[in-house]
C-alpha cells in the first residue's frame, strides 16, 4: 500500500477521535497500521483511543511500541505512566514519570507540572493501598502466634485457674496451643477422678504435671477401679498437694489412709491446705458410717486451713488436738455434739469463717459462763442453721468483734437474747455488712437495735419471717416516724439517727406482712440525700446510698401497679408472687 493510503486512514482516524467517535477512530488507526504506518504518531494516537475506551493493557502495548520507536521522546513514557497508575502499578508509574521528565525540555513547564502531579498521585495511591493492605492483613493475621511461649503459658494459666476443665479445650484449639499446654505442667495440676477412665486419666495427668498435682478430687463412681488408680498415683509428689476432696462412695477415708501406709508416706499430706470429705446417705437420708476415728492421728495435717465435712461422723475432740490452724470450718448434714464443737473452736482461734448446719444436735451439758469463754477475734463470716441451744450458748460465751456476715436459719428459739449478747459484746456489730435471718423468731424492736448498731450494713435479708416488718421498713426510711423506735431505744431529746445509710440490698422474700407503702417510701428516701444527721455512732456523716436490689418474692400485699415505678428506680427488682409450679404466674 502507498504512503498516501495510510495517511488517509490516519487523518480520518484523527477526525473521528476529535468527534468522540472512538470505535470508528480505532478502526481507521488499525487500517493505517495495516497499510504500513510505522511512525510514533500513529501508535501514540491509537494508544490514546485505547486508553479512552478502557482497554488499558492494549494501550500500554502501543505505548511500549512508541518507546521502542522513539526512546528519546517523552510521549511514550508519559502515557505509560498514566496507564501504569490505572493498573495499580504505582512504582512503575513513578518510574515512567521520571523518565518522561528527563526527556522534557526545561522550559516545558506545563507538561513537567503534569508529570510531577502524576508522580504525587502514584505516591498517594501507593500509600493508600499499603494502608488498606495492612488493615486487611491485620484481620487475618495470627497475632497470638507472635507471643512468646512464656506469655502464652501465663495466659493459659489464668484461664485454667478459673476452671480446670478448660485445659482440655485449650489443648484442642491448634497444634501450637496443644504443644504449649501439654508442655506446661502447671496447667495440669488439678486432677478429678470419677467413673470415666480414672486409671488412664491419672496416668496422663501425672505425666503432664510432672507428678505435681495440687488439687485432687475423688468422686463417686471411682470405687470399682480405686486400687488401680491409687497405684498409678503412688509416686506423685504428694508434698505439692494443697486441696483434697474425697467422696466416701468413691473411697472410704480410712481406706485412703491405708494407701499412704502402703506407700510409706504417712507425711504425704503435711502441706495440705484444704480438705473436703463428703459422706453418703442410705435411702432414708441418714448418714452412713463414715467415721474418721484415726484420720488425724495417722496423717497429721499441720498446714490445714480449710476443713469441709458433710454427712460424716467425726471425733471432734480428737481433731481439736491435731488441727489448730483453721481459717474456715464448715460441717453440714451430720451429727454435731455441742461441747466437742466448742473444743474445736477453742483450738482454732484464727477462724475467719464458720458454717454449721447439723441434721441432729447431740445436746450436752454446757459449762457455765464463768468456766468457759471463746475468743474468735478474726471471725468474719458466721452461718448457723438448726442449731438452737448451741447457737444461743455460742453468742453467750464468744467474742466476735470483727463479724462481717451473719446468717441465721431455722433457729426455733427467739433470737432476742442472742442479739443482746452481740450488741453488748466487744465491738458490737460495727463491722457487720451482711445480715440474713431465715425462719427465725425475734422481736422487731430488738431488730431495730441491731440495725442501729450495724451502721455499715449493706445487705439485709429477712426470709420467711412471720412478724410484722412494716415498722422496721418505716424505721429505715425515718426512725423518727414510727413508735417502734421509742420502744427499741426509749425516749430521746434529739432525733434518732438514720439507720443503715449504706444499705443497698434489701431482700424480704415470703414475708406476708410487707406492704407497698413502706417499700415505696424507703426507695424514695434513698434516692435523695437527706440533710446530714449523726450516724449510728452519734458523730459521723451518714449519707444514704441508693438501693441496688429489692427482692419481694412471695409478698402478696405488694401492689402490681407499683412494680414499674420500683423497677425504674432500683436496678434489680424481683416480685414473684407464686412459683410457676404453684400458679404459673409471674409479675
Amino acid at each position: 500500500m502507498t504512503n498516501a493510503m495510510w495517511k488517509d486512514h490516519f487523518e480520518k482516524g484523527v477526525a473521528a477521535f476529535r468527534a468522540s467517535n472512538l470505535d470508528r477512530s480505532l478502526d481507521y488507526f488499525n487500517q493505517a497500521i495495516l497499510a504500513g504506518a510505522k511512525g510514533l504518531t500513529v501508535y501514540d494516537s491509537r494508544a490514546a483511543v485505547l486508553e479512552k475506551l478502557g482497554q488499558t493493557k492494549d494501550a500500554l502495548k502501543d505505548s511500549k511500541t512508541v518507546i521502542d520507536i522513539a526512546p528519546t521522546q517523552w510521549q511514550g513514557y508519559a502515557r505509560s505512566s498514566r496507564l501504569f497508575l490505572k493498573l495499580g502499578k504505582h512504582n512503575a508509574a513513578s518510574t515512567m514519570a521520571d523518565m518522561a521528565l528527563d526527556r522534557l525540555k526545561p522550559d516545558d513547564t506545563k507538561r513537567r507540572a503534569e508529570m510531577n502531579a502524576l508522580k504525587r498521585q502514584a505516591f498517594d495511591a501507593k500509600m493508600t493501598a499499603a494502608v488498606a493492605l495492612r488493615r486487611e492483613h491485620s484481620k487475618t493475621f495470627y497475632h497470638f502466634g507472635k507471643l512468646p511461649v512464656e506469655v502464652v503459658a501465663t495466659i493459659f494459666g489464668m484461664h485454667v485457674a478459673e476452671d480446670a476443665v478448660q485445659v482440655l479445650t485449650l489443648s484442642q484449639v491448634s497444634r501450637r496451643w496443644r504443644d504449649i499446654a501439654v508442655s506446661t505442667p502447671a496447667l495440669w495440676d488439678a486432677l478429678v477422678l470419677s467413673q470415666r477412665n480414672p486409671v488412664r486419666k491419672a496416668k496422663v495427668w501425672k505425666e503432664r504435671s510432672k507428678g505435681r498435682i495440687r488439687v485432687l478430687s475423688l468422686r463417686s463412681g471411682l470405687e470399682s477401679k480405686v486400687d488401680q488408680t491409687m497405684e498409678q498415683l503412688a509416686d506423685l509428689s504428694w508434698e505439692c498437694l494443697r486441696t483434697l476432696h474425697i467422696h466416701c462412695t468413691a473411697i472410704h477415708p480410712s481406706r485412703f489412709l491405708q494407701y499412704f501406709v502402703t506407700f510409706n508416706r504417712e507425711d504425704a499430706l503435711h502441706h495440705l491446705h484444704r480438705l473436703s470429705i463428703d459422706g453418703h446417705e442410705d435411702n432414708t437420708g441418714t448418714p452412713l458410717d463414715s467415721t474418721l476415728p484415726t484420720w488425724f492421728r495417722k496423717v497429721p495435717l499441720p498446714s490445714l486451713q480449710v476443713l469441709e465435712l458433710r454427712r460424716v461422723s467425726v471425733d471432734w475432740q480428737a481433731i481439736s488436738h491435731h488441727v489448730t490452724s483453721l481459717v474456715s470450718l464448715s460441717a453440714h448434714d451430720m451429727i454435731l455434739p455441742s461441747y466437742p464443737i466448742f473444743a474445736m473452736l477453742q483450738a482454732n482461734p484464727l477462724l475467719e469463717s464458720l458454717s454449721l448446719s447439723p441434721c441432729l444436735v447431740n445436746q450436752t451439758i454446757f459449762p457455765s459462763r464463768d468456766d468457759f469463754s471463746l475468743s474468735l477475734l478474726n471471725l468474719k463470716h458466721l452461718d448457723l442453721a438448726s442449731f438452737d441451744v448451741w447457737a444461743n450458748f455460742f453468742f453467750k460465751v464468744s467474742t466476735t468483734p470483727n463479724l462481717q456476715t451473719l446468717k441465721l436459719c431455722n433457729l426455733r428459739l427467739p433470737l432476742d437474747d442472742s442479739f443482746d449478747r452481740l450488741l453488748n459484746g466487744e465491738g458490737g456489730l460495727k463491722s457487720l455488712t451482711h445480715l440474713r435471718i431465715e425462719r427465725c423468731g425475734f422481736s422487731p424492736n430488738v431488730l431495730m437495735r441491731v440495725l442501729q448498731a450495724a451502721s455499715a450494713l449493706e445487705t439485709l435479708e429477712l426470709v420467711q419471717i412471720g412478724c410484722d416488718l412494716n415498722d422496721v421498713v418505716e424505721a429505715l426510711v425515718d426512725p423518727n416516724s414510727t413508735p417502734l423506735s421509742r420502744l427499741a431505744w426509749g425516749e430521746a431529746s434529739s432525733p434518732y439517727p438514720r439507720l443503715c445509710p449504706q444499705l443497698t440490698y434489701l431482700h424480704l422474700p415470703h414475708c406476708p406482712s410487707i406492704k407497698t407503702g413502706p417499700i415505696i417510701r424507703l426507695v424514695k428516701s434513698r434516692l435523695v440525700d437527706w440533710p446530714s444527721t449523726p450516724g449510728a455512732d452519734g458523730n459521723g456523716d451518714s449519707r444514704v446510698t441508693p438501693m441496688k436490689s429489692l427482692v419481694l418474692d412471695g409478698c402478696s400485699r405488694i401492689e402490681a401497679d407499683s412494680l414499674p415505678w420500683l423497677r425504674s428506680k432500683v436496678p434489680v427488682v424481683s416480685c414473684v408472687y407464686l412459683t410457676k409450679k404453684a400458679a404459673k404466674y409471674k409479675r
